[in-house]
């Protein structure tokens, strides 16, 4: 994983948190300009050990950070609900990953991350041909395109 990707992910976590810079920061002991320059690709991968704290700070399993920071994540190694909730897998969502990440009878945190990671980001999603619902309601190529729209302009620099 290139520390650009890393960090453009890491900022991602951190916003769905609801967490200011500031808040992190105390959360892990680190300098809000360390943790920007992080999540701007300016400082590379971190130790494991500096993930660890990050993880917690964000309250996320160790391994998800690790997943995106790069680390290999061994096909005998645990992915649990927390990893997958980063991403806001629902149960049904995650027993489907699950079954469809069967990798020699056994279950690979990588293709689940994968898939996760790809299903779960919202442009891709929004852009695909796959039928996408908000709630109980189907979203049309029309509410689609809107969404996209609002989103673009909301998310101007």
């Amino acid at each position: 994983m290139d520390p650009v990707s890393f960090g453009e992910q890491l900022r991602e976590i951190r916003l769905r948190k609801d967490l200011s810079l500031k808040d992190l920061a105390e959360r892990i002991g680190y300098s809000q300009p360390y943790i920007s320059m992080l999540e701007n690709g300016k400082k590379g991968i971190p130790k494991p050990e500096t993930l660890q704290k990050i993880a917690d700070g964000l309250d996320v399993d160790p391994v998800h950070i690790m997943f995106i920071a790069g680390y290999p994540i061994s096909n005998e190694g645990a992915y649990t609900d927390s990893m997958l909730k980063a991403f806001g897998a629902t149960d049904e969502e995650y027993q489907k990953l699950v079954n469809s990440s069967l990798v020699g009878g056994k279950k690979s945190p990588n293709a689940v991350m994968e898939t996760v990671s790809t299903k779960n980001n919202l442009y891709t999603l929004l852009n695909s041909d796959e039928e996408v619902y908000y709630k109980s309601h189907l979203l049309t190529e029309e509410h689609k395109k809107f969404i996209i729209e609002v989103l673009n302009w909301t998310t101007r620099k």
